[in-house]
Protein backbone atom coordinates (compact mmCIF):
# COMPACT_ATOMS: atom_id res chain seq x y z
CA UNK A 1 0.00 0.00 0.00
CA UNK A 2 1.24 3.46 -0.89
CA UNK A 3 0.89 6.11 1.72
CA UNK A 4 1.05 9.57 0.19
CA UNK A 5 1.09 13.13 1.41
CA UNK A 6 0.50 16.45 -0.31
CA UNK A 7 3.73 18.23 -1.22
CA UNK A 8 3.85 21.93 -1.96
CA UNK A 9 5.05 22.54 -5.51
CA UNK A 10 7.64 25.25 -5.88
CA UNK A 11 7.99 26.82 -9.29
CA UNK A 12 10.83 28.93 -10.55
CA UNK A 13 10.63 31.71 -13.05
CA UNK A 14 13.46 33.48 -14.80
CA UNK A 15 14.05 36.82 -13.14
CA UNK A 16 16.80 38.00 -15.46
CA UNK A 17 19.31 36.78 -18.02
CA UNK A 18 22.73 38.41 -17.94
CA UNK A 19 24.87 38.87 -21.06
CA UNK A 20 28.12 36.94 -20.73
CA UNK A 21 29.94 39.60 -22.78
CA UNK A 22 28.97 42.93 -21.14
CA UNK A 23 27.30 41.78 -17.92
CA UNK A 24 24.11 43.76 -18.63
CA UNK A 25 20.56 42.44 -18.60
CA UNK A 26 19.03 40.88 -21.72
CA UNK A 27 15.59 42.01 -20.52
CA UNK A 28 13.89 44.70 -22.57
CA UNK A 29 10.72 46.20 -21.03
CA UNK A 30 7.59 44.13 -21.56
CA UNK A 31 9.04 42.51 -24.68
CA UNK A 32 10.87 39.92 -22.61
CA UNK A 33 14.42 38.86 -23.29
CA UNK A 34 16.30 39.81 -26.46
CA UNK A 35 19.55 38.60 -27.93
CA UNK A 36 21.13 35.18 -28.15
CA UNK A 37 19.54 33.62 -25.10
CA UNK A 38 20.81 30.34 -23.65
CA UNK A 39 23.08 29.54 -26.59
CA UNK A 40 25.12 26.35 -26.76
CA UNK A 41 28.24 25.66 -28.79
CA UNK A 42 29.48 22.09 -29.09
CA UNK A 43 33.14 21.65 -29.99
CA UNK A 44 34.23 18.83 -32.23
CA UNK A 45 37.37 16.76 -32.41
CA UNK A 46 40.51 18.88 -32.64
CA UNK A 47 38.74 22.13 -31.71
CA UNK A 48 40.96 24.86 -30.28
CA UNK A 49 38.18 25.36 -27.71
CA UNK A 50 38.61 21.83 -26.36
CA UNK A 51 37.65 18.43 -27.74
CA UNK A 52 34.05 17.64 -26.90
CA UNK A 53 33.59 20.79 -24.79
CA UNK A 54 30.20 22.46 -24.63
CA UNK A 55 29.88 26.18 -23.95
CA UNK A 56 26.64 27.67 -22.55
CA UNK A 57 26.14 31.44 -22.70
CA UNK A 58 23.82 34.36 -23.46
CA UNK A 59 24.61 37.51 -25.45
CA UNK A 60 22.39 40.62 -25.38
CA UNK A 61 21.19 42.17 -28.63
CA UNK A 62 23.65 45.10 -28.40
CA UNK A 63 26.65 42.79 -28.00
CA UNK A 64 25.33 40.51 -30.73
CA UNK A 65 25.06 43.47 -33.12
CA UNK A 66 28.62 44.48 -32.22
CA UNK A 67 29.84 40.93 -32.72
CA UNK A 68 28.17 40.76 -36.15
CA UNK A 69 29.94 44.02 -37.05
CA UNK A 70 33.28 42.26 -36.53
CA UNK A 71 32.45 39.49 -39.02
CA UNK A 72 34.33 39.63 -42.34
CA UNK A 73 31.30 38.02 -43.96
CA UNK A 74 28.14 39.50 -42.50
CA UNK A 75 25.30 37.21 -41.44
CA UNK A 76 22.16 37.21 -43.57
CA UNK A 77 18.81 38.45 -42.35
CA UNK A 78 15.88 36.78 -44.11
CA UNK A 79 18.09 36.18 -47.13
CA UNK A 80 19.45 39.74 -47.29
CA UNK A 81 22.93 40.87 -46.15
CA UNK A 82 22.99 42.81 -42.88
CA UNK A 83 23.38 46.54 -43.50
CA UNK A 84 26.57 48.22 -42.32
CA UNK A 85 26.26 51.07 -39.86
Amino acid sequence: MLKTRQVKKVTEEIEDIICNRCGESCKRAECGFEGLIEAEVNCGYGSCLGDGSTYHFSVCDKCLKSLFGDFKIRPEIAGLPMEAE
